[in-house]
């Protein structure tokens, strides 16, 4: 699909999106796209899709649905307050998925012929966790491991770009809580779900 599909008389009709309007208000965003299908993400994150326009098939990612209202009504209260609804540790989880920070990552894996979607969370607790979740399995999102291992980095905000069988994000290297200037790449490998530190060319950092 390109900008000329919406032109051209002979394509094939772009569908709509078959997601209740009044149940996610506050929209969402691309993330990316790959062979055709697209990722997208619900604002206020209890929801993922990825999203073909056009066949109109779609497969919703959500989260436990006994807290999709809570949720919600979560996001709204902090917009609206500029603080959080929770006020116990009873819902200490929650409450860590609204402080952090989201990025996402979407891409193809050619040795198993799947499309699988890369959630990474920096958390305001200095917790980091990184999920991924595979389009053939369609059940769960499950923990990556060695994620942990990228403590010493902060990633920038932005989502994570799709090339040759891998997600990248950008990053800099942390020296005792500071952010360096010396930027690297980190690489997640979709078919092995392992994640790599890469250095940029030496003309290119300051390292």
């Amino acid at each position: 699909m390109d900008i000329y599909t919406i032109r051209d008389p002979k394509a094939t009709p772009l569908t709509s999106l078959a997601i209740d309007p009044h149940e996610y208000l506050v929209g969402f965003s691309i993330i990316g796209s790959c062979n055709g299908l697209l990722l997208l993400v619900a604002k206020h994150g209890s929801l993922v899709c990825i999203w073909n326009p056009s066949t109109g098939d779609q497969l919703e990612v959500r989260s436990h649905r006994s807290q999709e209202k809570l949720i919600y009504k979560a996001w709204m209260f902090r917009m609206r307050y500029g603080r959080s609804i929770f006020m116990n540790d009873k819902y200490e989880e929650q409450n860590a998925w609204w402080n952090c920070r989201r990025l996402y990552g979407f891409g193809y894996d050619s040795n198993k012929d799947d499309y699988k979607v890369v959630a990474i969370m920096h958390g305001n607790s200095e917790k980091i966790q990184a999920k991924i979740f595979s389009m053939s399995s369609s059940s769960t999102w499950r923990r990556i491991k060695n994620y942990d291992e990228f403590n010493h980095m902060v990633l920038y905000d932005f989502d994570g770009k799709f090339a040759r069988g891998a997600v990248y994000w950008v990053g800099c290297i942390v020296d005792n809580g500071v952010k360096t200037s010396k930027w690297r790449l980190v690489a997640f490998d979709l078919g092995c779900e392992e994640f790599k530190e890469i250095a940029p060319p030496e003309h290119l950092n300051n390292s």
